[in-house]
């Protein structure tokens, strides 16, 4: 479900330039490591690498999953607690949800 939201969160064939790219970028981005890793692909690749990026560290830092990823760890999930937040809220999100309907 990850990556359906992520690529739902690439925008539009029609309203996105170089879309498949940014797809491309945006699918592929969880194997690319660091900067060198980012410089290469092609600039459009990195702009999808580069909004995955984004859209990760936008959610991790949100004070509902920082909630819910404290109170996983409290009901003993530990080390799965980050997992098991992360597949719940994307799965639930409404970008998710946009795509199951």
């Amino acid at each position: 479900m990850n990556f359906l939201a992520h690529l739902l969160l690439s925008g539009t064939p029609t309203a996105t330039p170089q879309y498949a790219d940014i797809v491309v970028g945006n699918f592929a981005a969880e194997a690319v490591r660091g900067r060198a890793g980012l410089l290469a692909y092609p600039h459009a690749v990195q702009q999808g690498i580069r909004l995955h990026r984004f859209i990760d560290s936008f959610t991790d830092t949100h004070p509902v999953v920082r909630r819910t990823t404290a109170r996983l760890r409290q009901a003993g999930l530990g080390k799965w607690a980050g997992v098991v937040s992360d597949v719940a809220t994307t799965t639930c999100s409404p970008a998710t949800l946009l795509i199951s309907m």
